[in-house]
């Protein structure tokens, strides 16, 4: 498979994961969108969502290049969005790469709503 056939297969591999996971709407998003704006590599239909709050970016490549891939993804989020990094090899598992700071917001959040429970 080539690395663009690649690349599209594996941001449909996100979009399905997150939509299993969060029981909504996720698409990969087309090469006309990206052009228009900068909504990475996928995206949830409602926007209000709490995936909406994130810029997905999908790599799956043998060669990791993270921080500039990060840096990429930082480059094309709005700024209301976190940018994420989801990335893979061929018989890997999938991994998210984001700032600490961002995951630590992440952390405080989650043990905010863990304690109203």
């Amino acid at each position: 498979m080539d690395s663009q056939k690649k690349g599209k297969a594996y941001e449909r591999h996100l979009a399905n994961k997150l939509k299993d996971w969060f029981k909504e709407d996720v698409r990969r998003t087309g090469a006309q969108e990206k052009w228009k704006s900068r909504s990475g590599d996928v995206n949830p239909r409602n926007s209000s969502s709490i995936l909406g709050r994130y810029h997905w970016e999908a790599k799956k490549r043998e060669a990791w290049a993270i921080l500039e891939w990060w840096k990429k993804a930082k480059d094309d989020a709005e700024t209301y969005r976190t940018p994420v990094v989801v990335a893979s090899r061929n018989n890997e598992d999938d991994y998210v790469f984001m700032k600490l700071e961002d995951f630590l917001k992440l952390l405080k959040e989650l043990d905010g709503f863990l304690k109203k429970e």
